[in-house]
């Protein structure tokens, strides 16, 4: 986790070296959660690795190196250990110090990108473009601008800021700290210019004030399914494009979300034969299902074949149901664990933070630190802060 912070490695470089941070850390966790290598979670990336050992040998170009098959096993072993870890072994010193320093982050980058932003409109966007054409965003991580990928992640987060707000003991003043916090995640999010994680961060929004710790959980989730509904029902065609029309008078033309809400609506009035960016996205998501439906066992096992803009739905077509099975049991467990180390009445927090997750996975192939950070360390963490004790095994 040490280089979830974009600001470190763009000053250091060694931090930037995520292979090395995760290698040490699977090793540090054979000494402090011994435990998480004889569960269930860890049997199965150790089944889904082996797959796409298999797949890579038989040619597969998803992973494109052995060194991307070897990352994506320290990778789930290190975000899943620590997890484990966090819930099960650590003292609540440890939890807490994890905890205030991601929030650190999030302010501090939050800021930082806000005002480099009104200078370089659109720089997250800029910055990923240079660190794809290889490594070039380290002077624009040194002012602080966020990494691409949190923007994406910290929708996941906004539940259990949410229930921290709803405490009706909270002092005045951390009630105004949490304020603060919640408007710093929306700020980020809103200057990234990422047009699916303002949508599902506005869902998570509604979704966690229409909920309750008061409620059982079944209550609470038929509240969201109500949420759903009504959202589903208010979505016409009309409300749609007067909502657009609106957004577009208060929005600066210059933002990225500008020029996706004008494709959304001519989208909305010329449907298939409209050329913007959410009719092209269609046809990846169908690039990738149709793929599937070609070899739904084993995959196509060509990379070419994919839309390649959807992490569950690339990996469904590439890998097949065999070779996503011990991937999407891994998080399961996972989730899984998580949920049952919370006390009933949180729990609704938690399946809101995994399902912005869920969503984001089908929406988008934006995986990585920030993601796999916040979905299976932070939102624990967050949702379970006044827990005084580890988690029962």
């Amino acid at each position: 986790m040490v280089n979830a912070w974009s600001f470190l490695g763009g000053w250091v470089t060694l931090f930037a070296r995520t292979w090395i941070w995760l290698a040490v850390g699977v090793m540090a966790l054979f000494f402090v959660a011994p435990g998480f290598f004889r569960t269930k979670a860890f049997l199965a990336i150790i089944f889904y690795t082996i797959i796409i050992i298999l797949n890579y040998i038989s040619g597969d170009n998803y992973y494109q190196t052995w060194a991307d098959v070897i990352f994506e096993f320290l990778t789930l072993s290190f975000y899943g250990g620590v997890s484990y870890y966090l819930l099960h072994k650590s003292s609540e010193q440890v939890r807490n110090l994890v905890l205030y320093y991601i929030l650190f982050i999030i302010v501090f980058t939050s800021i930082a990108t806000f005002i480099v932003d009104l200078a370089n409109p659109d720089i997250v966007r800029i910055a990923a473009t240079a660190n794809m054409a290889g490594g070039g965003a380290s002077p624009y991580y040194r002012l602080g601008v966020c990494d691409y990928s949190m923007p994406h992640a910290l929708p996941i987060l906004i539940p259990p800021i949410v229930m921290w707000l709803k405490k009706k003991d909270l002092k005045t003043f951390v009630r105004l700290l949490v304020m603060a916090l919640l408007l710093f995640v929306l700020l980020l999010v809103w200057t990234s210019g990422t047009t699916t994680p303002l949508l599902l961060a506005f869902f998570a929004l509604v979704s966690s004030l229409f909920t309750s710790q008061r409620f059982s959980t079944k209550k609470n989730i038929r509240v969201l399914a109500v949420v759903s509904l009504l959202t589903f029902l208010l979505s016409s065609d009309t409300l749609q494009l007067n909502i657009i029309h609106y957004l577009e008078q208060v929005m600066p033309t210059d933002n990225s979300n500008y020029g996706k809400l004008q494709n959304f609506e001519d989208n909305i009035i010329y449907g298939a034969e409209s050329a913007g960016d959410l009719t092209s996205r269609k046809n990846l998501y169908e690039q990738s299902f149709t793929a599937f439906i070609n070899s739904p066992i084993l995959g196509v096992n060509d990379r070419n074949e994919i839309g390649d803009h959807s992490i569950i739905l690339d990996r469904l077509a590439m890998f097949g149901i065999v070779g996503i099975a011990p991937y999407i049991l891994f998080f399961i467990m996972t989730f899984r664990d998580m949920y049952c180390c919370t006390v009933s009445k949180k729990r609704i927090f938690i399946i809101l933070g995994i399902f912005s997750f869920v969503a984001m996975e089908f929406l988008k192939n934006i995986l990585g630190n920030w993601m796999y950070c916040t979905v299976l360390v932070f939102l624990p963490l967050m949702v379970n802060y006044e827990k005084s004790q580890k988690c029962i095994e």
